[in-house]
């Protein structure tokens, strides 16, 4: 009788007692939701705007992921608007001045907008404001001036003033009308791009760069290739678009920009990698249309997880 009670109590205390570290079995860590935002184009660059989930392959550090949803989303926006006043766009002015305005024109009510204009000085001539009246008045008030271009002082300053606004029912944008020549910053372009990396919001770029010297060599691009080749950057690393306004009308140009700082298709998908501030690469590519046509997916190439989640919050 006491081997058995011995035999009992021992066996409930087996049950009882903890499994070690090596013996329990692993526990799956939760992966983080991700959002993030792009836009899609056809391969005249217009909007498309009937991408279904099921047409879009998504790979995170060159594993594929599985897309969760896919919808497009309709937002107010916070831009802010930087012009390029210096004195070499003195011909090309009334083109600025007349794209500006049919920007501001596409804003409604529940939208805000400030502007900066640029030489070698960077000046904010119009704090965030949903006033029409008063962002045309300050555009009006714009002319040509003398003066190095400071365009990377510029972009930090508009991306600054961006980062700042706690703001979390509207988008966030900048948009830029610049030839894209850089001569009198103190803003490095690594610096530049280094904020501009810890942001979430694309450039739009307004790009005049017909009228820039062309003339190169086999060591030195000419000034025409490395503005383009700037403005290209710019944009591909925030997501952005770049128009050029010697090619394409105004009235184009700002109908386009007016859809995408507003409408933006929101993909959500869990992320293999743990929650950490380490940057990842995203790749997404999007299927042809039904009738063959190219399509092109376009967004940020890299996030850290904290800015994915951030994303549309």
């Amino acid at each position: 009788m006491k081997d058995a009670f011995f035999f009992a109590v021992t066996g409930i205390l087996l049950l009882s007692a903890p499994i070690s570290s090596a013996q329990q079995a692993p526990v799956s860590k939760p992966t983080a939701v991700s959002r993030l935002e792009l836009f899609v184009i056809d391969g005249k660059g217009k909007s498309v705007n009937d991408l279904q989930p099921n047409e879009v392959q998504l790979n995170e550090d060159g594993a594929p992921v599985t897309v969760d949803s896919l919808e497009l989303v309709e937002k107010p926006v916070h831009y802010g608007l930087v012009v390029d006043v210096s004195n070499s766009l003195r011909t090309q002015f009334p083109m600025i001045l007349d794209v500006a305005r049919r920007v501001i024109s596409s804003n409604t009510q529940a939208d805000q907008t400030y502007i900066i204009r640029f030489t070698d000085k960077v000046e904010l001539v119009q704090s965030s404001t949903s006033n029409k009246l008063a962002l045309f008045q300050a555009i009006d008030q714009l002319k040509p001036e003398p003066g190095q271009t400071a365009l990377h002082d510029a972009l930090y300053m508009g991306a600054a003033e961006l980062q700042k606004i706690p703001e979390v029912n509207r988008r966030k944008a900048l948009v830029i009308i610049t030839d894209g020549e850089n001569r009198a910053s103190r803003v490095k372009e690594s610096e530049l791009f280094d904020l501009l990396r810890e942001v979430t919001f694309p450039v739009f770029v307004i790009g005049l760069t017909e009228e820039l010297d062309r003339t190169g060599g086999l060591i030195r691009q000419s000034l025409h290739n490395r503005s383009i080749t700037f403005l290209e950057k710019l944009t591909r690393e925030t997501g952005g678009r770049l128009f050029f306004l010697e090619t394409n009308a105004a009235s184009q140009v700002s109908d386009q920009i007016a859809h995408d700082l507003r409408r933006q298709y929101v993909l959500t998908y869990r992320s293999p990698h743990k929650m950490t501030k380490s940057r990842h690469k995203v790749e997404i590519k999007v299927t042809d249309s039904k009738d063959k046509k190219k399509r092109k997916a376009i967004h940020r190439p890299s996030y850290t997880n904290q800015q994915l989640r951030d994303v549309n919050n």
